[in-house]
């Protein structure tokens, strides 16, 4: 098959964004997002993220990989969260006006002009389609997240698994690291955009630094010891850290 090479992206709803074709290291910082073919094979879904606490998008250069890592294959997706696509159409798309994304099954996921909302656990199709033809398609996958699962790591390290309700995460005074927060059901960590916040309980003993808003956050602890909590509410659910600084 011949691909059409095109300036431009189809956004959610048929929005279209032209690429500048910016190359350099921002480009190389970090992996492609996941993509995956449409079923029609007209077309390929290319994912993006519209928060700062998309575990999908976790990409960095301490981290690598994001919850699907970048594959040729959408991530699984939590109820409840959003995520947005771009849209490449190759030759076998035809020609005419810009097709548009729309929900094929609207009880398990909706479409609005700025992203694609998952309401309801199972797979899915989202449509691309133009007037009443159907362009091509995208099957998603959407789980049920059962909790939050957390991870810690220094500022240069790879993070690990953090055991929530066994002991407190152990500091010395003046220390930096970092906490990861993300939707999961089980162990299995799912993608998707929902809002997020992060709050200490004493910013003396440690202070978050970053923006709460995104699921990654730098905590640096003072020179006062104790024990301080660190709480992160992402979506629906909510828990948190004690995190004891010296003694």
């Amino acid at each position: 098959m011949t691909r059409k090479t095109l300036g431009c992206l189809i956004l959610a709803a048929g929005i279209v964004a032209c690429d500048d074709d910016k190359k350099g290291d921002e480009a190389s910082k970090v992996p492609p997002p996941p993509e995956q073919g449409g079923v029609l094979g007209a077309a390929r879904f290319r994912y993006k993220c519209l928060l700062p606490s998309d575990a999908q998008c976790d990409f960095d250069k301490e981290l690598g990989t994001g919850a699907g890592g970048s594959s040729s294959s959408l991530p699984t997706l939590a109820t409840g969260s959003r995520f947005g696509l771009e849209i490449e159409l190759n030759a076998s798309a035809g020609e005419g006006d810009a097709p548009a994304l729309t929900a094929l099954h609207p009880t398990f996921a909706t479409v609005e002009a700025d992203g694609v909302t998952l309401v309801r656990p199972g797979k899915t199709t989202i449509g691309l389609s133009r007037g009443a033809d159907i362009v091509d398609m995208l099957d998603v996958e959407v789980k049920d997240p059962t909790g939050i699962k957390l991870f810690s790591g220094d500022p240069q390290g790879q993070f690990t698994d953090v055991k929530v309700g066994v002991g407190s995460v152990k500091a010395t005074v003046q220390f930096t690291f970092r906490f990861r927060a993300a939707l999961a059901d089980g162990d299995q960590v799912l993608a998707g955009s929902v809002p997020c916040k992060w709050t200490t309980s004493d910013a003396e003993i440690a202070n978050i630094t970053t923006e709460p808003e995104d699921n990654i956050v730098t905590v640096v602890t003072g020179t006062k010891q104790g024990t301080a909590t660190i709480k992160v509410e992402l979506g629906t659910f909510s828990t948190e850290i004690p995190l004891t600084v010296g003694g």
